[in-house]
């Protein structure tokens, strides 16, 4: 395996998982949770600090780094839950179903900041992989969606979502694309 270029020798440094169950350690405010992948990289306090905060800022959560997962209400908690960990990330960035425990709305607005994170040239990352059961979400978001079929796990096909952005969720220029991979796994 390789990144950037050289052969892999241990963890890789830019690449982060996003999980399900937003994975935040509750003793740490919320700078001290998006600064932690820097810590481990070594980066001084300061910049660490400065770099969370403008994460946190990236991804609409402007006043909140010094607060604990706990101080916020439980409506806001698991938005700003789902935000935290993908203002951690950097290179590349592996979400598992992210906005599946989301009500409707917030669920849409997250997305349309994942997409807008991995296209703001401020942020370093630019790849994601994103596990989801929604094919509607996996065409909103994708430029390419890795179609699989059960028992056994196997690969159907790689699909190329050749549609321009921005998108709209469920635009007519979407469906072919939806509906391809649809039949893929039926």
């Amino acid at each position: 395996m390789r990144s950037e270029g050289r052969p892999l020798a241990g963890l890789n440094p830019a690449t982060a998982l996003v999980f399900q169950s937003f994975a935040l350690l509750p003793w740490l405010k919320a700078a001290e949770n998006v600064a932690l992948p820097l810590e481990a990289r070594g980066v001084p306090a300061v910049e660490r600090l400065r770099k969370a905060e403008r994460r946190l800022d990236l991804m609409g959560l402007r006043g909140h780094a010094r607060a604990y997962p706990r101080e916020l209400s439980e409506a806001c908690a698991s938005a700003w839950a789902s935000r935290v960990p993908s203002a951690r990330t950097r290179g590349c960035s592996f979400l598992d179903e992210p906005f599946s425990a989301l009500d409707v709305l917030t669920a849409q607005t997250l997305r349309d900041q994942v997409v807008d994170l991995l296209r703001d040239p401020a942020v370093s990352t630019r790849t994601a992989v994103l596990v989801t059961h929604s094919v509607e979400e996996a065409v909103y978001m994708a430029d390419r969606v890795v179609a699989m079929r059960s028992n056994p796990g196997r690969l159907a096909e790689i699909v190329a979502i050749d549609a321009h952005r921005p998108r709209r969720w469920g635009a007519p220029e979407l469906v072919p694309f939806v509906d391809r991979l649809y039949a893929l796994m039926t």
